[in-house]
């Protein structure tokens, strides 16, 4: 999955709570993040890192490669924000573990 990228732009105020954005979501949903970021521009050898958790949906894209796209920005529990795809989403959390730490290819 692409990475999602970090911004500090608000979305703007045409999105309301429970507006809908990208992928069907709407503003004030609770989603599961799954998703790649680059933490660093090295284009030969990027930084990257896994960031996962639940969420909540507060606009479109902001900044990044999905600005404009099917992008939008979501406030991790940690206070933290992201632009991320629609695909990098779900509303039913986190896939199943299996022993060993292993989960099914989705």
């Amino acid at each position: 999955a692409p990475a999602p990228a970090r911004a500090n732009r608000r979305p703007p105020s045409r999105y309301r709570m429970g507006g809908k954005v990208p992928g069907g979501f709407r503003i004030g949903e609770r989603v599961y993040l799954t998703a790649f970021e680059q933490s660093s521009d090295k284009e030969e050898t990027p930084d990257r890192f896994m960031v996962t958790g639940w969420g909540e949906v507060i606009g479109v894209a902001s900044a990044g490669e999905f600005l404009g796209k099917e992008g939008v920005r979501v406030r991790l529990e940690g206070g933290s924000e992201v632009n991320c795809g629609v695909a990098s989403l779900n509303r039913e959390g986190p896939p199943p573990r299996f022993p060993g730490g292993y989960a099914p290819h989705t």
